[in-house]
């Protein structure tokens, strides 16, 4: 495999989020009261129906629909709309990427248990691509960030956008999504974690951990902008403790690092203690002679272990149910 990431192709102000570090949660997600005011759809289903304390399985459907939001952020939806309150992967990629397993990981194993899983595209791809010469992929996150560019801070506002409109509309509630990536979209999944407070956990399958560990970033390792936005910044670390956090990823990735992510793993466990704060992690270094990819059993991984923090199974049951509801794409 090439040591290149795969590649991947005016933005809406949004409410400012909840102040993370003043809602320290352990497992439990104690913040259903911040749900923001409905943002409707345009173009969209009816309205879910009365809010119920479990979603029924959906129909499985592999169709991904576009939708806009009030505000206008484009997002894409894998398979039927609940017609209740559901539980949903916001799965951070492109939206083209809904219909890759690779990039919905945890969802081959989730979806038939009625997960909806959503997608907006990232900065510097796809739709978000804002100079057809500079802005492309990695190379565009540098460029953006040399020229003070918060990539970050725009993709945040617009997948908070897209939950307003989700918990607006009645298609699911606070406490009932988590937010997960791939490789450089497990980086931005960290953020939105910190971000909103109405995600319960995420999950980075070989995800980027050190921006300066990778050759995009390690050029520009004294940028302001670098340093305040790699999430091993002792503020985005306490930004993001008391999040349950899964991490999974091959023992060869010479990419993003897998020695980054395993010491950031560690500095996790450590402010936690140091805080008191009630810790979820999960590290997984698996034997993957590839290099830079999820190494085989991953998504099985992430689907039990999002199986035992959003609806507390044990380990055995989450174990046996996602396996049980694997899905052939």
């Amino acid at each position: 495999m090439s040591s290149q990431l795969p590649s991947r192709s005016p933005l809406q102000p949004s409410e400012t989020p909840p102040n993370r570090r003043a809602l320290l949660r352990g497992t439990a997600l104690g913040a259903a009261a911040l749900a923001a005011p409905a943002a409707g759809l345009l173009g969209a289903p009816p309205a879910a129906a009365a809010p119920a304390e479990a979603a029924a399985a959906a129909p499985i459907d592999s169709e991904v629909r576009r939708y806009r939001t009030r505000k206008g952020t484009e997002y894409g939806v894998l398979g039927l709309w609940p017609d209740q309150p559901t539980r949903v992967i916001l799965s951070v990629g492109n939206i083209v990427d809904l219909k890759t397993p690779y990039y919905t990981q945890a969802a081959i194993y989730l979806r038939k248990l009625g997960y909806m899983v959503v997608s907006i595209d990232m900065p510097s791809h796809a739709s978000q691509i804002i100079d057809p010469v500079n802005d492309l992929g990695l190379d565009g996150w540098a460029w953006r960030l040399r020229n003070g560019m918060n990539f970050v801070d725009e993709h945040n506002k617009r997948m908070h956008d897209v939950v307003n409109t989700l918990i607006g509309t009645g298609r699911t509630r606070a406490g009932m999504m988590v937010v997960q990536g791939t490789s450089r979209g497990g980086f931005l999944a960290f953020h939105y974690a910190m971000y909103d407070d109405r995600v319960v956990c995420v999950s980075g399958y070989s995800p980027i951990t050190d921006l300066v560990a990778t050759q995009w970033f390690a050029p520009i390792a004294d940028n302001p902008l670098v340093q305040q936005l790699n999430v091993t910044n002792p503020d985005r670390i306490a930004d993001i403790l008391g999040i349950p956090v899964f991490i999974v990823i091959g023992d060869r990735d010479g990419v993003v690092s897998n020695r980054a992510a395993y010491a950031w793993s560690q500095s996790l466990s450590d402010a936690s203690r140091n805080a008191g704060v009630p810790r979820e992690y999960a590290f997984h270094q698996l034997s993957e002679p590839v290099g830079h990819t999820v190494p085989k059993g991953g998504q099985l991984l992430g689907a039990a272990w999002v199986l035992k923090v959003l609806q507390k199974m044990t380990p055995d049951q989450a174990f046996a149910t996602a396996a049980a509801n694997g899905m052939s794409w």
